[in-house]
């Protein structure tokens, strides 16, 4: 393991150079879409670590802002804190009241899920060795959509995403499994088999997305292809913040390539993060008239079928805090 780390770190800076001399961004080469979808990521974990109510934030966020769509994670080690003992409810509960509004769901199963820590294993799964921890994650993916599939819970949710930007490179997700793309094709097999209604299966990508060729056939089995949109952030092991899509040839991210990588293998192309709080804590990196930038600058690359805004418990947070600013700024943004 260790010798692995050590070879990763003396071939990142080539890794880094070759990524940023084949990405750089171009002009615009495709026109706005028509109809923009535009909806929100939440995390009842992320609403709680920000002192909230989390039941409270996400019913305020959708009341607030309209939005089409949702997506929401089932946290593994909330899901089945013992083994083979399965608790939905937390979910269950989320998946109604967006069921009430009339607002759809993309419920986001497996190992690893969105926002920090990335992996959520209950602590019965750690120290199983890679042959029964493949056998149980499978399980849990099997229950969850046949729970999920059907019913009253069935009428809200519209796709499944299968894990969350599952290649990052090990360097990034150092504390996480690597799942083994034979892995991640299982995982997609089992949740179309237990979905009589055949969902659409979303597979999401960060940063690793400049090296897509190497998940081509992985990627190929999915519907629809999510990508992040970050467009001011710092490199994995720090400095000072970039603008990732404003520096030419040295752009370490390319929305246009992402989206005709995804578009030519016959995927719709979504943006399931765009950035709408601040990177690691940076306050310099997001304000009102960042979250407005930020969002014209996606259209201005020709925008996604789909935009999920990223960080709306965060504008919760301020709002209630006497920091409103954002909560505007957002409003006026969506829901003009």
């Amino acid at each position: 393991m260790r010798r692995s780390l050590i070879l990763i770190l003396l071939a990142l800076p080539v890794i880094i150079v070759v990524a940023l001399l084949a990405s750089g961004q171009g002009k615009p080469e495709a026109i706005v879409p028509l109809e923009v979808e535009l909806g929100t990521s939440f995390s009842p974990a992320y609403a709680e670590s920000l002192g909230l109510n989390p039941r409270e934030a996400f019913g305020a966020i959708l009341d607030e802002f309209k939005f089409h769509c949702v997506r929401l994670p089932l946290y593994w080690d909330r899901a089945e804190p013992e083994n083979g003992q399965f608790d939905f409810s937390e979910l269950e509960w989320y998946l109604q009241e967006a069921a009430r509004r009339g607002v759809s769901v993309v419920l986001s199963l497996g190992y690893r899920n969105f926002r920090y820590p990335e992996c959520y294993p209950p602590d019965w799964v750690n120290n199983l060795d890679n042959t029964k921890f493949e056998e149980e994650l499978l399980e849990l993916l099997a229950v969850a959509t046949s729970r999920f599939a059907g019913g009253s819970y069935g009428q809200a949710v519209e796709a499944w995403q299968v894990e969350n930007e599952p290649f990052d490179l090990p360097l990034f997700r150092r504390w996480c499994r690597r799942l083994p793309s034979d892995l991640l094709e299982r995982e997609i097999e089992v949740v179309r088999a237990n979905d009589p209604f055949q969902r659409p299966i979303i597979l999401t990508f960060g940063g690793e997305i400049l090296f897509r060729s190497l998940w081509r056939g992985t990627m190929e089995k999915a519907d629809i292809i999510g990508v992040s949109f970050y467009p001011r952030a710092t490199f994995p092991l720090g400095g000072p913040l970039v603008q990732t899509y404003r520096l030419g040839i040295l752009s370490p991210r390319n929305i246009i390539k992402e989206r005709q990588f995804a578009e030519n293998l016959g995927k719709e192309f979504w943006v399931v993060e765009m950035q709408a709080e601040p990177w690691r804590d940076v306050p310099e990196s997001m304000s009102p008239e960042l979250l407005k930038e930020n969002y014209d600058l996606l259209l201005s690359f020709g925008g996604a079928r789909r935009i999920y805004f990223w960080g709306a418990e965060w504008w919760y947070a301020e709002k209630l805090s006497g920091h409103g600013e954002i909560w505007v700024a957002a409003k006026e943004l969506i829901a003009p």
